[in-house]
């Protein structure tokens, strides 16, 4: 029997190692992970052209023999599979992905953000900002459309003279025939014309005699402001010129036509009424008696003085009040850099004691 020789190599997955027995002669068996042939059968089958194919989405060949490394080539086939979004990476977060003029794509300026403000349109919206007004630009919380100017059912506009143009007024505001009217009011003579006129209820006519204006009533012509009517009655109005002259006289100094004259007379108790002498103060007569008191100051005795007057409404001395005093019996003794101001006949004031 030949010689057995056993190599290990490497580690078989799930079990131990891999153990290799062969023999020293071309007739021995050779096993490999229980596959039993000779050595030169094994040799012949690892030494022969194999050829690897890839199917599916991704194609390709390769023939491999012994043990040079070799390269696959691969090919995706167009629209052979499909992604979904999740599967799908390209460039930045949040951005817009369109085509470009080579149908690739690529990654948009507009953010995800941006591209949600369009939300909502339902046409162009170029179309609908030239409708709009500019940022600037405010109406009144009435406003009216440029196309309803001047037009029927519209707004009749001011001119340059903040006027309405007369061909939107009415024909009987803007027809104004000037003339004359005769004393009865029935008839209107335009001026430069030697016949009345027609008369129309739609026209104005003004008499440029009497500064009036008049409509044709069907029978006579109407003032339509008769103004106002002088004259010294309730329903009539006071002439101005005489009005300003009693405002005038108003504000001077003056006295009515039948006042009392009055002036100062050199009389006492007198006032000149109308040049006679009036009595209008005399002053009552009061009767004064004169008279004397005399008291005798003692010590220790009592004297009277006068503490108040009394007068009249007038200013007559009409009566006193007067106050007992009772003079002490003791000389009042006082000592002092000062004089007293209260001692009587009898007190003593020291100066100084040294």
């Amino acid at each position: 029997m030949a010689k057995v020789i056993k190599q290990q190599y490497g580690q078989k997955t799930g079990s131990g190692s891999l153990d290799i027995f062969h023999f020293e002669t071309d007739s021995d068996m050779v096993l490999i992970e229980g596959r039993g042939t000779t050595l030169t059968q094994e040799l012949e089958t690892l030494l022969q052209k194999r050829t690897f194919t890839l199917t599916g989405d991704v194609t390709g060949t390769v023939e491999a023999a012994g043990s040079a490394n070799v390269i696959i080539s691969t090919e995706v086939g167009d629209d052979s599979h499909t992604h979904t979004g999740a599967t799908i990476q390209v460039g930045d977060g949040g951005r817009v992905v369109v085509t470009a003029a080579d149908k690739s794509i690529i990654v948009s300026e507009v953010t995800a953000t941006e591209l949600g403000y369009l939300a909502g349109v339902t046409s162009g919206i170029q179309a609908q900002l030239n409708g709009k007004a500019a940022s600037n630009h405010d109406h009144d919380t009435v406003y009216l459309k440029q196309g309803l100017l001047g037009t029927n059912g519209g707004v009749a506009p001011l001119g340059a003279d903040g006027k309405i143009a007369s061909q939107y007024l009415p024909g009987y505001l803007d027809d104004v025939i000037e003339g004359t009217v005769n004393a009865a009011f029935t008839e209107f003579t335009e001026t430069g014309a030697t016949e009345p006129c027609t008369p129309m209820s739609g026209k104005i006519y003004n008499d440029i005699l009497k500064n009036k204006s008049y409509r044709w009533t069907g029978t006579k012509y109407q003032a339509l402001n008769d103004g106002v009517a002088l004259g010294e009655t309730e329903s009539t109005a006071y002439r101005g010129d005489r009005g300003a002259a009693a405002y005038a006289h108003s504000q001077a100094t003056h006295a009515r036509v039948d006042a009392t004259k009055t002036a100062n007379s050199t009389k006492n108790g007198y006032i000149e009424i109308d040049g006679t002498e009036v009595l209008v103060y005399s002053h009552p007569s009061v009767t004064v008696s004169a008279g004397t008191a005399s008291q005798t100051l003692t010590r220790g005795g009592n004297f009277a003085a006068i503490s108040a007057l009394t007068v009249d409404a007038s200013g007559h001395l009409t009566g006193k009040t007067t106050k007992t005093y009772t003079m002490p019996a003791i000389p009042d003794i006082q000592f002092g850099g000062t004089q007293p101001t209260n001692q009587i006949a009898g007190d003593l004031w020291f100066e100084s004691l040294t």
